[in-house]
């Protein structure tokens, strides 16, 4: 099984909301938009045809995001090494 099968398996034995692809593809968008402050890049990234679709990634906050996913990356961590 996957690493993000046995994530997702586990969540609820540890009572976290479910990981599913989709958060860690909107995660890592939201990192190369920090890092690189392009929102093309990001387009080009997710495959979106339209730079529109893509412009709600601007609207989040960073920081709230960043919160999110040291959460699941600590839990993931923990829950893959033991």
């Amino acid at each position: 099984m996957s690493p993000i099968g046995r994530i997702s398996r586990r969540h609820r034995l540890i009572g976290v909301p479910e990981l599913k692809p989709h958060d860690l593809r909107h995660g890592v968008a939201m990192e190369v938009l920090e890092q690189q402050h392009d929102l093309e890049q990001v387009r080009a990234l997710l495959g979106h045809k339209r730079i529109d679709t893509t412009q709600i990634y601007a609207s989040i906050r960073p920081a709230q995001l960043k919160r999110a996913v040291a959460f699941y990356e600590d839990m993931a961590a923990r829950m893959l090494s033991g």
